[in-house]
């Protein structure tokens, strides 16, 4: 076949022309050509580096990303570093590829993405980072114990550490094996125990690591010496074979080589109370609190090691088992009680009674009594009326109890009295001065009434009859209130009666005007009438003129409020003309003008 192979990218694109020219052996041609137009891709594709960014600082992993286009079609993205390959080429989105900091040195870096196209065109973006990976390992020492130290019992293994990025965990070693968990933070310490390991030579380490796998270790060597040999201990009291009563003084002595850490008393085997830690080793024991017979104290000593060592001594317990005798003196059995009585018990015992407590209901009255006469004043309004135990029960040194009761019946007065507010009815209107009464009753007897206004009390408790006062309704603001009277009788018991009122005194003073003289300042000669007018929301009571803040005349006490008022009478000059309007309530309300007096002297006799 006539063909061959042509690259179009070997001309410029734009309009070409392809021929082909056919020849025979004589040498006689012809020729054939088409017109074609060459479009070959020459633009490379646009690319940019995502992450990391222009200069950053980068550690361990790290992810690169870019972003690429082409106006005809990305065919691949190759991540370089330094102008090498990292990894393979990616040849479609996302873009990205991770790898480690580790592997290269510390120091500037140059991190790039070529994109290329189907055509062969490639375009490459760059940024410089920098490469800061932590390789310094930390620092480690221990602080506790020393080295060389002699150690006993239960120490605090101590370190410190510091890095220059930061310490991410200390791991206590003991001989080379660890000890409990790695300490992720501050402060790096342990309580260990060194009974755990046998007495000798060991060595203690601590191990500090950084988040970048650093490592750096301290070590110390130290001797535990742990105290092996147990106290030394005896019972002191009581003696052995020893009979015992009542209270005693239960006593050891101990010692160690080291020292004692504790004493512990037993019963039988059974701890008594908490272990005494410094002598003397004794406390106070009561034989009561078991049977009598046979029993054994023992006392365990102990040394900070934990060794320990028993003594003990048996006794035998004969304390009193016989209660005492107890009977109720007063009150009788079924006997009717109101108010307050004297609760009264006799009580004997063969060694001694300790005391006698009073109850009532089984419940306590007031503390134990521990000397005759055993008696207490008992009020027997505290409980509700009906039957009721009275009880005595006396107690001997020993322990020993026996109690005495009756049964007695409560019958107190428990209904109030009967109260009620006379001549006033409730929401009643209230003006001025009003008598304040109630009326009270009783079945046994009425002990005070006491008169009340908004709940707070109106003067002293009358005690008798009648139960009144007169109440000024001007000493409280016009308004709702409440009028009451609390009755009470001699038990205590309580009754209210109330009213409701309304209180409508008047407040308001009188408006008054002068209409003659009208205007301040005029001039006046001989006679000439007072004028003014007054009024008020409920009514004016009187009219007073007044020349000088003196009275002129008497006060008018109805309309038209007017005097004649001879100028004449006073000096040519200034003078205050005024008026005053008064209600019934007593509100007042005053106005004045000045007036100039210019009356003509006569003229002298010749």
């Amino acid at each position: 076949p006539y063909q061959t192979a042509w690259s179009s990218v070997s001309v410029p694109n734009g309009v070409h022309v392809l021929g082909a020219t056919a020849r025979d052996a004589a040498g006689n041609q012809r020729s054939a050509s088409v017109t074609v137009t060459v479009a070959n891709d020459t633009t490379p594709p646009t690319v940019t580096m995502t992450s990391p960014a222009e200069g950053a600082i980068l550690t361990g992993a790290i992810t690169s990303t870019a972003n690429a286009a082409d106006e005809v079609g990305v065919a691949s993205v190759q991540f370089t570093l330094d102008g090498i390959n990292l990894g393979p080429e990616h040849t479609a989105a996302p873009y990205e590829f991770a790898w480690s900091s580790l592997s290269v040195q510390n120091g500037a870096h140059v991190l790039g993405a070529v994109a290329r196209d189907a055509a062969g065109n490639s375009h490459t973006a760059t940024v410089t980072v920098t490469i800061a990976n932590d390789t310094t390992p930390p620092t480690v020492a221990l602080t506790s114990p020393a080295s060389g130290a002699a150690i006993a019992g239960t120490i605090t293994l101590s370190a410190v550490a510091s890095d220059a990025v930061g310490v991410a965990g200390v791991q206590f070693t003991l001989d080379g094996a660890n000890l409990g968990a790695e300490h992720t933070v501050a402060p790096y310490q342990t309580a260990w125990s060194s009974t755990s390991v046998a007495n000798g030579v060991h060595v203690l380490g601590a191990t500090a690591r950084d988040a970048a796998g650093n490592q750096h270790t301290a070590s110390v060597s130290f001797t535990v010496a742990n105290d092996t040999t147990p106290p030394s201990v005896a019972v002191t009291s009581p003696a052995e074979g020893a009979t015992l009563t009542g209270t005693i003084t239960f006593a050891a002595a101990a010692s160690d080589d080291v020292a004692v850490a504790g004493v512990q008393f037993t019963l039988d085997g059974t701890n008594l109370g908490a272990e005494h830690t410094t002598p003397p080793y004794q406390l106070a024991w009561s034989s009561g609190a078991v049977a009598n017979g046979a029993h054994v104290l023992g006392a365990v000593a102990r040394d900070a090691a934990g060794n320990s060592h028993t003594a003990s001594v048996s006794v035998i317990v004969a304390n009193d088992s016989t209660p005492p005798a107890v009977v109720l003196t007063n009150p009788l059995e079924g006997t009717g009680v109101t108010g307050t009585i004297v609760f009264a018990a006799s009580a004997s015992d063969d060694v001694g009674v300790a005391g006698v407590q009073f109850t009532l209901d089984g419940a306590n009255l007031g503390a134990e009594h521990q000397a005759a006469p055993y008696q207490v004043a008992w009020n027997s309004s505290t409980v509700p009326n009906g039957v009721h135990v009275l009880g005595a029960v006396a107690r001997d040194a020993a322990g020993n109890q026996r109690t005495a009761s009756v049964t007695v019946t409560v019958v107190n007065d428990t209904t109030p009295p009967t109260v009620a507010l006379l001549d006033l009815v409730e929401g009643a209107a209230v003006t001025g001065t009003i008598a304040l009464a109630a009326t009270a009753s009783d079945e046994v007897g009425v002990a005070g009434v006491q008169l009340t206004l908004d709940g707070a009390n109106l003067g002293a408790e009358y005690t008798a009859a009648p139960y009144a006062i007169a109440w000024n309704s001007a000493s409280v603001a016009n308004g709702v209130h409440v009028l009451g009277a609390v009755a009470r009788d001699a038990a205590g018991n309580q009754q209210t009666a109330s009213v409701t009122v309304s209180v409508s005194n008047d407040a308001m003073p009188p408006t008054v005007a002068m209409t003659s003289p009208g205007a301040d300042g005029a001039l006046v000669t001989g006679t000439i009438t007072l004028e003014a007018s007054a009024s008020d929301d409920i009514g004016v009571a009187g009219v007073q003129f007044a020349l000088d803040g003196v009275n002129l005349g008497d006060e008018a006490t109805t309309a038209p409020y007017q005097f004649a008022w001879d100028s004449g009478a006073v000096a040519n000059g200034a003078h205050v003309v005024s008026v005053v309007a008064r209600d019934a309530a007593g509100n007042a309300q005053t106005v004045s003008v000045n007036v100039i007096v210019a009356n003509v002297p006569p003229l002298p006799v010749p």
